[in-house]
C-alpha cells in the first residue's frame, strides 16, 4: 500500500483544499490512520452567542478524518458522518485527534475527539471513508 509517510508532502498535498486551508486548520501530524489538526478560533468561526459554530466543528472533524484516512495513499472520501457537541469551548485554540477504529478494503471508519488547549472535550465526530483505487501522487 503506498502510504504518504513524509509530513511536508501530506501539508502539500492538503493545500488543495481551499475550504479547509481557508478556515485556518493547520495539519501537526498526519499518518495512516491517525491525525492530530490545530486550529485558532478567530472572530469568523463564531456563532451567534460567541462560541465556535457547530459547523465549523464539524468541518474541522471530517478534515481531520480525511486527513487520518488519505495519509494511506489512495483518496478517500467522507460518506457518512455524525457529530456530538458535548461542551462550550474554554480556550482560544482547537486540536482534533483523529483514530482509526477499523479499516478494510474498501472503508475506513475513523473517530475524531476535538478539545480545547485546556483539554475540554468540546465534541467528538464519527466518519466513515470510502477508499477508492486512485492513489494520490504527489
Amino acid at each position: 500500500m503506498a502510504c504518504i509517510n513524509n509530513l511536508e508532502a501530506l501539508k502539500e498535498y492538503f493545500l488543495n483544499d481551499t475550504y479547509a486551508m481557508s478556515l485556518g486548520f493547520n495539519i501537526v501530524e498526519g499518518c495512516a490512520g491517525g491525525s492530530v489538526i490545530t486550529v485558532d478560533i478567530q472572530p469568523n468561526h463564531l456563532n451567534g452567542v460567541g462560541i465556535p459554530h457547530g459547523g465549523f466543528l464539524y468541518s474541522l472533524g471530517d478534515f481531520a478524518g480525511a486527513v487520518a484516512t488519505n495519509a494511506y495513499g489512495f483518496v478517500s472520501l467522507s460518506i457518512d458522518s455524525s457529530i456530538s457537541y458535548l461542551n462550550k469551548t474554554k480556550g482560544n485554540m482547537l486540536i482534533a485527534k483523529a483514530t482509526e477504529l477499523s479499516r478494510s478494503h474498501r472503508f475506513s471508519y475513523i473517530e475524531i475527539d476535538i478539545k480545547d488547549e485546556l483539554d475540554t472535550l468540546v465534541a467528538r465526530f464519527k466518519g466513515t471513508y470510502y477508499i477508492t483505487e486512485k492513489e494520490i501522487i504527489i
